[in-house]
């Protein structure tokens, strides 16, 4: 009667591991998805951040029939940066727009009054 007990006991605690496996693996792989959505998120808003907040040198060449002298007081200047973000997961790059090179262009644009 004994060994009759042990081996029930022991297909039963072999079937519990095995449905834990399975539900270990039914679970990770929506999370593991959720996980690389968020990383390739903030490679994106890390890009954003730096297009938009960098420090970025204008420099233009003035046309010749213009004086060095003339301030050009009241003209706007308009400053456009664009970068091409590599999309590392590809499960998230299938759901954004891309350019030719399956790369995410992030712009920014600012247009500023000369004082």
């Amino acid at each position: 009667m004994l060994i009759t007990t042990r081996s029930i006991r022991a297909r039963r605690r072999s079937r519990a591991e095995g449905q834990s496996l399975v539900e270990f693996a039914l679970v990770l792989t929506p999370l593991f998805l959720i996980m690389l959505g968020i990383v390739q998120f903030g490679f994106i808003f890390n890009a954003y951040i730096t297009i938009t907040n960098g420090d970025l040198t204008v420099t233009y060449v003035l046309p010749g029939d213009i004086p060095d002298s003339n301030p050009r007081t009241g003209q706007t200047v308009t400053v456009q940066a664009r970068y091409h973000q590599d999309l590392i997961i590809p499960f998230i790059s299938a759901f954004l727009p891309k350019d030719g090179n399956g790369r995410l262009v992030l712009t920014g644009e600012v247009t500023m009054v000369i004082n």
